[in-house]
């Protein structure tokens, strides 16, 4: 009777549980997106000059284990722990897909390092991710098909190490930014998260048998049991529980939300890839984008990254509505010249496996329609400026 229950509770939480409505009053949509491949709200004379996508790797495997699990050996996990899974590869292939349908007048039909440019964070989820992703973009036709026996032809990715990343810091050491986090984490604010949530907390600290002294370890706790229960994985009542209850999700999307709690934690975790956009855009605007060495060339740069890369860039520019980004989630940065000398910005979440995304993000204090040098004046808190390399306000500990 228990194992019918189990699997009854398992598909409704499969079917549910990213549509959860948080119980904070602080989180109470997820930003609306758009994305039809005709613009709707694009004027007919408006083009589509250059545009960056950061997206989320495919599904993968559970990174991290707790105690009491009962699939906490390697051998539940094709590929290894945080591996990218064949559901997660056609999740980005599709997404892909959608690029090219997307982008195609700005990428064209055949793969050139003059229209494109993919990177990646230096992990094998992303590196894969980044990779199929291409495969779907540019898939070989013609004098391109290389092979009768696969249709794929080679896409460059670039990354480099972690610990040199600064555009998507992920491991990369920075003193100032581990003040400015376990600063937070010793205030009221993050305290109090731990108070009102004490009963639930000793409760899973019971069952997991793992100790959870810190939004960190919820986080993972989460992960762990929304990838199981994806998977079909059969859970214990507590743990079905859990995730049927809204609020251990809500303690692990406020967790990723801490690491941009300040301005200038938004500045060190999402201002440099922000800026990195609008110093490319700005360069579009004025015909200086040519390809050499030392500018990233193309009309379209794929980033391929994670949740928390996501919500580092939506907190920074104040448009988050507290949630988890979902698998193959993409945000968009397109730039659009009017039909004089005219350039603006829209942005666009995709974070669902649509088609049609509804709208533009509503940019605080612009609209839809941000023209590049508004945008630049109402974020220029956020921004690092040209004195401020990631190295030197990275050596400033306290």
């Amino acid at each position: 009777m228990r194992s019918v229950l189990n699997n009854i509770i398992r598909i409704l939480l499969a079917s549910s549980v990213h549509c959860l409505k948080y119980t904070e009053p602080l989180c109470t949509k997820i930003p609306k997106t758009n994305a039809k491949c005709k613009l709707d709200n694009v004027r007919v004379e408006d083009q589509l000059v250059f545009a960056h996508v950061i997206f989320r790797h495919g599904e993968r495997n559970i990174e991290k284990s707790y105690p009491n699990d009962p699939y906490k050996e390697e051998k539940y996990w094709l590929g290894g722990f945080g591996a990218l899974t064949n559901v997660g590869k056609r999740e980005v292939y599709e997404l892909g897909k959608y690029l090219r349908r997307r982008y195609s007048e700005l990428i064209g039909d055949s793969y050139s390092p003059k229209n494109i440019y993919i990177r990646s964070t230096d992990f094998d989820r992303t590196l894969m991710s980044a990779s199929v992703l291409a495969a779907a973009v540019y898939p070989p036709s013609g004098d391109e098909i290389w092979n009768d026996e696969i249709a794929w032809q080679p896409v460059p990715i670039h990354t480099g190490p972690l610990h040199e990343e600064q555009l998507l810091p992920w491991k990369i050491p920075c003193p100032r930014f581990m003040f400015l986090f376990e600063q937070y984490q010793s205030s009221p604010e993050y305290k109090s998260i731990f108070a009102r949530y004490e009963p639930s907390i000793k409760h899973w600290e019971r069952h997991s048998g793992q100790s959870l002294d810190k939004l960190a370890d919820i986080m993972y706790l989460y992960d762990t049991l929304f990838v199981e229960n994806r998977k079909g994985f059969v859970l214990d009542d507590w743990a079905n529980e859990a995730l049927w209850d809204s609020t251990l999700k809500y303690l692990a999307a406020f967790h990723l939300q801490s690491f941009t709690h300040s301005t200038e934690l938004k500045k060190l975790e999402a201002g440099y890839v922000i800026k990195d956009m609008l110093d490319r855009f700005r360069n579009k605007s004025q015909s200086l984008l040519k390809p050499n060495q030392s500018i990233w060339h193309g009309s379209l740069h794929v980033y391929a990254c994670h949740d928390l890369s996501i919500v580092n860039i939506l907190n920074a520019l104040n448009l988050y509505d507290l949630h988890i980004p979902n698998y193959a989630s993409s945000l968009h940065f397109e730039l659009y010249r009017t039909n004089g000398t005219e350039y603006y910005v829209q942005l666009f979440y995709r974070n669902q496996n649509q088609e049609i995304v509804d709208s533009p993000l509503e940019i605080p204090n612009c609209g839809t329609k941000c023209h590049l040098d508004q945008f630049n004046e109402l974020y220029r808190d956020i921004l690092p400026t040209e004195s401020e390399d990631y190295d030197s306000v990275c050596r400033v500990s306290t």
